[in-house]
């Protein structure tokens, strides 16, 4: 364990921070055990990060019992101010005035960063233990897929220059050693082992992907059209897939843990796709990854996910029906903060109409 602060000079003299707690991680084949967090999720306008205050509540010794803290994505929201309800106005607002413009060039990214950072419970659940961070998509733009913006008529030079303004704005804030972006890419997939209990395998499911199918459709009960099927489709990119593969199916420890953004479990009806930007939305992207965890042999692949702002367990399945095996555990951890798409009443519905589904919670924070 290690304890660090840091020291600066302004014009009042010298300014110093809390102090904050890290550790290193066990030597390799350690028989030890690990305790850990992971979140995602954080959206900041008139909202609360209560979830940090049970975090340091759960470990009060500054996190003296808490290995590292895992957070797979949208960490900040690119998105313009904008009240949570027309009637109740602003209850956080995002900056001093509440007019904050969407997220496109390097300042306004680091400027949103900063803010979030002004968060009490954020700022000491990092000085609390270590972090492994991952982004997803609204650390640049929502539902943007490798250079492909959400919006219609951006071009790709012009989100070229945006994707390389968040993504050095991700990098300066982030606690991370990879080395700096030079321009719109950066590779941050990574692999951290933990002794001989866990190998966490963080992935990046947005700069290598392609655009997502059908018009990402969401919530639409229409057959999925036949663009989803592509065979050449890529999620991760095929570089990173075989990186992802060749670490699980070579890693010695007993568990294997995958930090992903977006639910791997079959979230359909029929032969409808409620979510294309999921994996559900890159069906032979999924499959070829499941194929090769299952023709490994490997039983103890666990899956994290965060995004969907929803609490839930599912069997992580390969193939269909009767023949269906599962060969994945999936967590999906609710969100810090961000609103939940689904009514809390629903609850139940959802695990009787997707028997994978073992738990599902709609609730967030």
């Amino acid at each position: 364990t290690y304890w660090y602060r840091f020291r600066y000079e302004n014009d009042d003299g010298w300014v110093t921070t809390r102090l904050g707690r890290t550790k290193t991680a066990p030597l390799e084949g350690d028989d030890v055990t690990v305790r850990w967090a992971f979140f995602s999720c954080q959206d900041f306008v008139g909202r609360w990060y209560n979830a940090y205050v049970h975090l340091l509540e759960t470990y009060p010794d500054s996190g003296a019992d808490l290995d590292f803290v895992v957070f797979l994505g949208d960490y900040i929201y690119e998105n313009a101010s904008q009240p949570v309800d027309p009637a109740e106005g602003v209850v956080r607002p995002l900056g001093a005035d509440n007019d904050e413009p969407e997220c496109t060039t390097l300042e306004d990214y680091r400027r949103r960063y900063a803010i979030y950072r002004g968060d009490e419970n954020l700022r000491a659940a990092h000085a609390a233990a270590p972090w492994l961070v991952v982004w997803d998509d609204h650390e640049v733009d929502n539902n943007y897929a490798d250079l492909s913006s959400e919006k219609d008529g951006v071009s790709a030079e012009e989100f070229t220059a945006r994707r390389a303004a968040a993504y050095r704005a991700w990098w300066e804030s982030m606690p991370v050693r990879v080395p700096p972006p030079e321009g719109p890419d950066l590779e941050i997939d990574r692999t951290v082992d933990w002794g001989s209990v866990a190998s966490f395998f963080l992935i990046d499911t947005r700069q290598f992907r392609a655009d997502q199918a059908c018009g990402d459709a969401t919530f639409d009960l229409s057959p999925a059209c036949d663009e989803v099927n592509g065979a050449d489709r890529q999620f991760l990119g095929a570089a990173q897939e075989a990186r992802l593969v060749e670490g699980l199916t070579g890693s010695p420890a007993a568990w294997n843990v995958i930090g992903n953004q977006t639910v791997m479990s079959p979230l359909v009806v029929g032969d409808a796709i409620l979510n294309y930007d999921q994996w559900d939305g890159y069906p032979e992207a999924r499959r070829r990854l499941l194929s090769a965890i299952d023709e490994a042999g490997l039983t103890n692949t666990v899956v994290i996910t965060g995004d969907i702002h929803v609490a839930g367990v599912g069997d992580v399945q390969l193939g269909d029906g009767e023949g269906a095996r599962t060969v994945a555990t999936e967590l999906v951890g609710t969100s810090i903060s961000s609103d939940a798409p689904i009514p809390e009443d629903l609850s139940s519905l959802v695990t009787e109409l997707l028997p994978w589904i073992q738990y599902f919670d709609a609730r967030r924070g």
